[in-house]
C-alpha cells in the first residue's frame, strides 16, 4: 500500500442522495436500538446492587464493558470481512435474548448475580458490534461534503440514548419494576433489526484485503488520530471510572430514588444536546484541538463539583457538563476517521482506537469501584476530576493536540514568522 492511503467510499451501490437517506434510517435505528440497550447502563448496576448492596458488584458492570473493548480488534477484522448488514443483525440479537432472559428471571425471582454478570457480558459485546458495524457502514455511506454535519448528528443522536435511557431506566424501575424495564429494553433491538434489512449488502469486495498490522501501521501513522486518541483516553479513563459508580453514589450518597435517578438523566441530556446543536461550527471555529482540551478541562471541574451537589437537577446538570464536550469531540474524530483511513480498514482501524482510548476502562472502573468501598464515593469522584482538570492541562502543554485539523493532519510552524503550513508528520508517536 502506498503512504497516501486512498478513501474508497462507493456508498455501496447507491446514488449519493439515497445513501445519505440511509445513514439517517441507520441513524434513528441505532438511536432507538441504543436507548434500549443503553438502559442497562443503570438496569445491570441497579439490579447488582439489590443483589449484592456492594460497591464492587455495582462497578462490575463497567469493569465487564471495559475489558471487552480488548476483544475489539477481533470484532474489527469480522466486522471488515463480513456484511455489515449481518452484522448489524447479529448485534441485535445479542442485544434482544439476553435481555429478554435475564427479564424473566428477573420476573421469577431467579435472577442471581451470575445471571445479571452473563446478561452485562453478551449485551455488552453485541454493543460493541454494533458499534463497530453500524459506525464502518455510516463511514462507507456518507459522502465527503456531508461528514461534519451527519456525524455531529450522529453524535446527538449517540447522547440522546446515552441520558435518556438512563431516564427512562429510573422511571421503569420506579413505576414498574426491573423486569419490565429489561423487557422493554430488548424490546429496544427491533428498530435496529429492521433498519439493518433495508440496508443494501455491504461486504468488502474478495479483492480487498487488510490485516491488524496495516491497521496498526496506518493508526500510529496518522499523528494527529493518535494523539486526539490518547486525549480521549485521558477522559473516558477517569468518567468510566466516576459512571462505574455513579448508581452507588445515587443510592448509598445522595439516597436518590428511581424516579429522581431518571430525572437526573434527563436533565443531564439538555447540555450535551446544546453542544451537539452546534458540535460542527465549535470544531470549524475554534479546532478539534483545542474543542478536546477544553471539553476535557470543563469535564474535569464539573466532576470536581459533582460531590457538592444536592437534588436531581443540580447533578443532572453537572453530569450534562461532564459529557457535554462529547458531541463534537466525536464529530471530529470520525471526521478524521473518514478523511484518512481506507474504507476497508474502518473496522480494525475504528477497534485499535477504542481500545487506545477505552481499554484502560476495567482498571478504572475496579480502581474506583475497590476505593469508593474504602474511602466513599465522593472522595472518589473529586479525586478522578483532578486527575482530569491535570491531564487537560498536560495534554494542552506537552503534545502538539491543540493543531490537530479535522483532516487528520497537524498545522505546524513552517518558519520563524510562526506561519502555519499543513506538513504530514510520519512515523512519530506522541510529542
Amino acid at each position: 500500500m502506498g503512504d497516501e492511503p486512498v478513501l474508497a467510499t462507493t456508498y455501496a451501490g447507491l446514488t449519493e442522495r439515497q445513501a445519505v437517506a440511509r445513514v439517517l434510517c441507520l441513524m434513528g435505528g441505532v438511536g432507538v436500538s441504543g436507548i434500549g440497550a443503553g438502559l442497562f447502563t443503570i438496569l445491570g448496576p441497579w439490579l447488582l446492587y439489590d443483589l449484592t448492596r456492594s460497591a464492587f458488584w455495582t462497578g462490575s458492570v463497567a469493569v465487564i464493558q471495559g475489558l471487552l473493548f480488548w476483544a475489539g480488534p477481533s470484532l474489527g477484522a469480522f466486522v471488515d470481512r463480513v456484511d455489515r448488514r449481518a452484522a448489524l443483525i447479529w448485534s441485535a440479537v445479542a442485544q434482544g435474548v439476553p435481555a429478554s432472559g435475564l427479564a424473566v428471571l428477573v420476573a421469577l425471582h431467579h435472577a442471581d448475580v451470575l445471571s445479571a454478570l452473563l446478561a452485562v457480558t453478551l449485551i455488552s459485546a453485541g454493543l460493541n458490534l454494533q458499534f463497530l458495524a453500524a459506525g464502518t457502514a455510516r463511514l462507507m455511506l456518507t459522502p465527503e461534503h456531508a461528514r461534519l454535519q451527519l456525524n455531529s448528528w450522529w453524535s446527538a443522536t449517540t447522547l440522546l440514548q446515552f441520558y435518556g435511557a438512563p431516564g427512562l431506566a429510573g422511571f421503569l424501575l420506579q413505576w414498574h419494576g426491573e423486569a419490565a424495564a429489561l423487557a422493554v429494553e430488548a424490546a429496544g433491538a427491533l428498530p435496529l433489526l429492521v433498519t439493518a434489512l433495508a440496508l443494501p449488502p455491504m461486504k468488502a469486495p474478495p479483492t480487498e484485503s487488510g490485516s491488524l498490522r496495516e491497521a496498526a501501521h496506518i493508526f500510529r501513522r496518522e499523528r494527529g488520530l493518535w494523539l486526539y486518541t490518547w486525549g480521549l483516553a485521558l477522559w473516558i479513563g477517569t468518567f468510566s471510572g466516576i459512571f462505574a459508580i455513579l448508581v452507588y453514589f445515587y443510592r448509598s450518597t445522595v439516597h436518590f430514588t428511581a424516579a429522581e435517578v431518571g430525572l437526573s438523566g434527563l436533565v443531564a441530556g439538555i447540555l450535551p444536546l446544546t453542544f451537539a446543536a452546534v458540535g460542527a461550527t465549535l470544531n470549524r471555529r475554534f479546532g478539534p484541538g483545542r474543542i478536546l482540551v477544553g471539553g476535557v478541562l470543563l469535564s474535569g471541574l464539573a466532576m470536581i463539583a459533582l460531590p457538592a451537589a444536592s437534588g436531581p437537577l443540580i447533578v443532572g446538570g453537572l453530569l450534562g457538563l461532564m459529557d457535554g464536550p462529547d458531541s463534537p469531540i466525536f464529530a471530529a474524530l470520525y471526521t478524521m476517521l473518514q478523511a484518512r483511513i481506507p474504507s476497508r480498514l474502518f473496522g480494525r482501524v475504528n477497534a485499535l482506537r477504542m481500545l487506545v482510548s477505552m481499554g484502560g476502562t476495567p482498571a478504572t472502573a475496579f480502581l474506583a469501584a475497590l476505593l469508593a468501598d474504602r474511602f466513599g464515593p465522593v472522595a472518589v469522584i473529586e479525586g478522578f476530576g483532578a486527575c482530569t482538570v491535570l491531564g487537560a492541562l498536560l495534554i494542552a502543554w506537552r503534545t502538539s493536540v491543540l493543531r490537530v485539523l479535522l483532516s487528520g493532519e497537524i498545522a505546524e510552524p513552517a518558519n520563524a514568522k510562526g506561519a502555519l503550513a499543513l506538513t504530514r508528520v510520519r512515523g512519530r508517536g506522541p510529542a
